[in-house]
């Protein structure tokens, strides 16, 4: 799996996530590919569904045409809290405010399958204290066999507010844990 950042001068700032399909150097190769990818379409102002069919066309072509990966985009307005989730193969993304967590899903193929895709793209507004959490299909493989999606979420529901750095780490703990 790999991830990225791409902030602007406007104020948008966006989270990526992509998991390349299979295991090993080529997977992460793929991943890494559409992580670059992206944050140079998304810097150089290119609207999320067109970045994503551009990205699904460089891995069409490939010489391999094996060059699958999931691409899950949180897009932030900084100024006015409007996001956008686009994704493309990828897992549940969560919304936590307070003790309520919306799960964000879409149900599409990943990158490198098809030539045409639909990026589905789910907006929300976000409100001073949200917290983001995206993850990768591995985290609900894991959890699936011991509490699955729903054991997850209710996890982060009665999980309590701190700072983002915190939270992240006691998430990685509490799936280290349960996962053995």
């Amino acid at each position: 799996d790999s991830y990225g950042f791409s902030e602007d001068e406007k104020g948008r700032f966006s989270m990526l996530l992509s998991d390349g399909m299979g295991s090993g150097d080529k997977a992460m190769a793929d991943s890494e590919l559409v992580i670059e990818l992206s944050e140079h379409f998304l810097e150089a102002g290119y609207p999320l569904d067109k970045a994503m069919r551009l990205i699904n066309g460089a891995l069409v072509s490939g010489v391999d045409n094996k060059n699958m990966s999931t691409l899950d985009i949180c897009d932030i307005n900084l100024h006015t809290g409007e996001s956008a989730f686009a994704k493309v193969g990828a897992s549940v993304s969560f919304i936590k405010r307070d003790n309520y967590v919306e799960k964000i899903v879409a149900g599409n193929l990943p990158l490198g399958i098809f030539v045409e895709i639909e990026p589905e793209i789910i907006t929300r507004t976000l409100k001073n204290g949200d917290y983001i959490i995206m993850i990768s299909d591995g985290v609900l493989d894991g959890l699936g066999q011991v509490i699955g999606e729903e054991g997850f979420y209710d996890f982060l529901c009665a999980m309590d507010n701190m700072p983002a750095k915190e939270m992240a780490n006691h998430l990685l703990n509490y799936v280290i844990r349960v996962c053995n």
